[in-house]
């Protein structure tokens, strides 16, 4: 199951907002994923579309990051941008391309907040993408961060209110307190559970899975059910309807697997 907000995105309020604790706040490495089946391009919306963000509603520089499917006023193409909101003076501000059309694919943007030169990394079903624009480059130091993190809904560009929702389905939302490898950006991509990647780095995880009202976090943070702001639906596993077109197993990492109960160990064949 994944969850569903069925609308286009942009001007609607809807989101899933999770509290926040020092497992998430100002984190100065960060790597986020996840899996998203859009109904429609975002392209020629400015800003539209949300699949992540911690920001406060003030415009301050307090927030962590906004990850949204955006367009960027200079070509006509879907991107993905990655606002580094951090920063006490200018946050960061980068796209690439993003998917070229409405089918299912995971994402993950891995960046570092230990120097101001520093560059994130997006991952497009697990290949690294070339930047396409830089819109602001970072200045200043970390600031604080105590604002709730929002999943599939965010603040608008002037800070003054929630009209940044995904219109679509979502899935498998993850942030580590690490930035992962290009060979973790694969596994992730290719199927494998956020769980099983650097579980001590794990910080926030919501599969999305089955019932929106039961929104939970089992990553480090726990941060707990969400907040359900608009109307979100039980939907079809983006991760699960992808895996039948790529001649894979859809039960294998679907968000309804388990890990096989502990078995001892064969004793070896020979013993002194």
């Amino acid at each position: 199951m994944a969850f569903n907000q069925n609308s286009v995105g942009g001007g609607t309020t809807a989101r899933l907002t999770f509290g926040h604790n020092a497992f998430v706040d100002g984190l100065g490495t960060l790597s986020l994923f996840i899996w998203a089946f859009p109904n429609a391009l975002a392209k020629n919306v400015v800003n539209d579309n949300t699949l992540l963000m911690k920001r406060t509603q003030d415009n301050a520089n307090s927030g962590l990051f906004a990850w949204l499917y955006t367009n960027d006023g200079v070509s006509t193409s879907n991107n993905v941008e990655f606002d580094a909101y951090n920063w006490t003076t200018t946050q960061g501000t980068w796209i690439w391309d993003g998917p070229q059309d409405t089918n299912t694919h995971s994402h993950l943007l891995t960046y570092s907040y230990s120097s101001t030169a520093n560059a994130p990394t997006y991952y497009l079903d697990g290949v690294a993408q070339t930047v396409q624009l830089v819109g602001n480059a970072p200045a200043g130091s970390i600031g604080s961060d105590t604002a709730p993190l929002y999943v599939g809904g965010g603040i608008d560009g002037a800070g003054t209110g929630f009209n940044r929702s995904f219109g679509g389905s979502l899935s498998h939302a993850a942030i580590w307190n690490a930035v992962l490898t290009p060979l973790e950006a694969r596994l992730l991509a290719g199927g494998a559970p956020p769980l099983l990647i650097r579980p001590d780095a794990l910080v926030f995880y919501c599969p999305c899975s089955p019932d929106p009202a039961q929104a939970l976090d089992l990553g480090r943070a726990q941060l707990g059910v969400a907040s359900i702001t608009g109307t979100w639906l039980p939907a079809d596993d983006p991760f699960g309807l992808l895996l039948p077109a790529r001649g894979e197993a859809p039960v294998a990492f679907s968000p309804a697997f388990q890990a096989l109960p502990y078995r001892r160990p064969n004793l070896p064949l020979y013993r002194r």
